[in-house]
C-alpha cells in the first residue's frame, strides 16, 4: 500500500446525532492512521447545492491526492449509483446525485468516474449491505477508507461513463443590459450568496458604479449598492459584495440578510458595468 492520504468529510449530518463519530470509527478500522479533517456536517438536510458549493469554494485549498468524501443523500437505499470521481489530483467518493458537480464545473471532462461494486469488496468492506438507510456508513466510508490507504481504485469500482456530472446550480441569466442571478444559499451568517461571479477582468476589490437589484416575490424590487467589504456599509446597511470565493452575495453590515427575505430562490439582477458581471 501507498502512504496514508488526507480524507475530508462532508455531510448533513449535524452534530446532534452520533453519525459524523460513526463515520470516523469506519476509518479507523480501516486504517487509525489516516488524517480525517472535518470540512462541515452542517450542509442543510438532503440540500445538494450547499454540498456541490462547500466542495467547490473548499477544494482549492486542500492538498492534492486528498479524498473526499461526501454524504448528502436523499436517495439512500434506492438504486442510484455511488461513484469515485478523479479530478484535479482529487478522489471524490459520493452518491451520484450532482453533488460532485459544482467542484468539476470549470473542466469536467476530466473527471475519471467509477462506479462503486460493493459485491466484490469483501473483506474491505466492514459492514457489507448491512442498511439501506446510511450507506455513508456501510458503502461509502469504507470505500474512501480503502482508497486513502492505497487500494486502487480498480479493486472496489468499474468504468461508470453515466454519472450526472452537471453543476447542481443554474448559470446566470444573459440579458441585454446586464445578468440575472439567483440566490443559490445563506450562510452562517444569514448572506445571501448568488451564481453570480466576480469579473475577471477587474480588481476584486474594486467598486461597482451601479447598485444591483433584489428582487423578492411579492414585494418591490429594491436597489443594494456593491462595495469591497462588509464595514464599507453602515450598520444595519445592505450590501453586496464579492465574497472570498468570488461568487457576488447580499449582506447586511451586523444583520442578516436572509431575515429581510433575501433567500434561496430571490432574483438578483446586475446592470452591466465596470465592476459588475
Amino acid at each position: 500500500m501507498t502512504a496514508s492520504r488526507v480524507v475530508t468529510l462532508l455531510t448533513d449530518f449535524g452534530h446532534r446525532d452520533p453519525y459524523v463519530g460513526i463515520l470516523k470509527a469506519v476509518f479507523a478500522q480501516v486504517d487509525p492512521q489516516l488524517p480525517v479533517i472535518d470540512l462541515t456536517h452542517a450542509i442543510g438536510p438532503q440540500n445538494i447545492v450547499e454540498g456541490a458549493f462547500a466542495w467547490a469554494i473548499a477544494v482549492p485549498y486542500i492538498p492534492p491526492g486528498s479524498v473526499h468524501l461526501g454524504v448528502v443523500d436523499p436517495g439512500v437505499g434506492s438504486d442510484r449509483a455511488l461513484i469515485v470521481v478523479e479530478w484535479g489530483g482529487h478522489t471524490f467518493v459520493a452518491p451520484d446525485n450532482g453533488l460532485v458537480g459544482g467542484v468539476i464545473a470549470s473542466d469536467p471532462g476530466a473527471a475519471v468516474v467509477h462506479r462503486l461494486e460493493p459485491s466484490r469488496w469483501g473483506a474491505k468492506v466492514i459492514r457489507p449491505g448491512s442498511s439501506t438507510t446510511f450507506h455513508g456508513r456501510d458503502l461509502l466510508a469504507p470505500a474512501a477508507a480503502a482508497i486513502a490507504s492505497g487500494v486502487p481504485i480498480a479493486d472496489i469500482a468499474d468504468p461508470y461513463p453515466k454519472a450526472d456530472l452537471r453543476r447542481p446550480w443554474p448559470d446566470p441569466a444573459e440579458e441585454a443590459d446586464g445578468r440575472r442571478g439567483v440566490v443559490l444559499l445563506n450562510d452562517h451568517y444569514g448572506n445571501a450568496i448568488t451564481n453570480l461571479r466576480h469579473p475577471h477582468e477587474t480588481d476584486s476589490g474594486a467598486e461597482s458604479p451601479a447598485p444591483v437589484e433584489v428582487r423578492i416575490a411579492g414585494g418591490a424590487a429594491r436597489q443594494i449598492p456593491v462595495k469591497s467589504h462588509y464595514a464599507a456599509a453602515e450598520i444595519g446597511e445592505e450590501v453586496a459584495i464579492y465574497g472570498s470565493a468570488g461568487f457576488l452575495e447580499i449582506a447586511v453590515r451586523d444583520g442578516s440578510a436572509q431575515r429581510r427575505g433575501v433567500v434561496p430562490g430571490v432574483t438578483v439582477w446586475c446592470p452591466h458595468g465596470r465592476t459588475v458581471p
